[in-house]
């Protein structure tokens, strides 16, 4: 790939990660109606404490320029996510066709993943995935990201997929909870 292309993927994926922040604060959150026993300082986690907004981490983080490590406060709920964007939906939706998208925490699959629907994005179309995993030891927690498809396809600047100039992307990154 040639280091233009590399500049404006790395634009696009820290594009992904800006919009799937806020995507991750556009969320409703449940809340519980309040049971007579309970204070309205504790009632919408079921845990009897104050809910926290979650620690947002991005599972590409190198990809979108934000750095390999991540310092998480302890005690903090934690929200993995990622995202894909394209020149048209179409394209966005021939990635959804043809991906095969891993994303693991501490080497177990992230399997909770809420997909959004296909949405304009910064002159584009985007997708974005958000899995809560909770509140973490402390310690390091390492992400792994690793995206592949099964054909060819475009997202109006590059070619991914077998034969393309990108037949895979992967990152790793690195939580570090105090």
């Amino acid at each position: 790939m040639n280091p233009q292309g590399i500049k404006t993927r790395i634009k696009l994926l820290l594009a992904f990660m800006i919009a799937a922040i806020a995507f991750t604060f556009c969320q409703p959150i449940p809340i519980k109606k309040p049971h007579p026993a309970n204070s309205a300082e504790t009632v919408g986690n079921g845990t009897g404490k104050p809910a926290e907004t979650p620690f947002v981490a991005s599972a590409m983080c190198t990809l979108t320029g934000t750095g390999a490590n991540t310092n998480v406060p302890s005690g903090s709920p934690v929200r993995i996510t990622w995202g894909w964007s394209a020149s048209t939906g179409e394209q966005v939706q021939d990635h959804l066709n043809a991906q095969i998208t891993r994303v693991t925490l501490d080497g177990k699959a992230v399997t909770n993943a809420v997909q959004s629907a296909i949405q304009p994005f910064d002159q584009n179309f985007a997708v974005f995935w958000s899995a809560d995993v909770g509140i973490l030891q402390q310690g390091r927690h390492v992400i792994i990201y690793s995206t592949t498809w099964k054909k060819l396809i475009g997202d109006g600047k590059q070619t991914f997929g077998p034969g393309s100039e990108i037949e895979s992307l992967s990152d790793r990154c690195e939580l570090i909870v105090k």
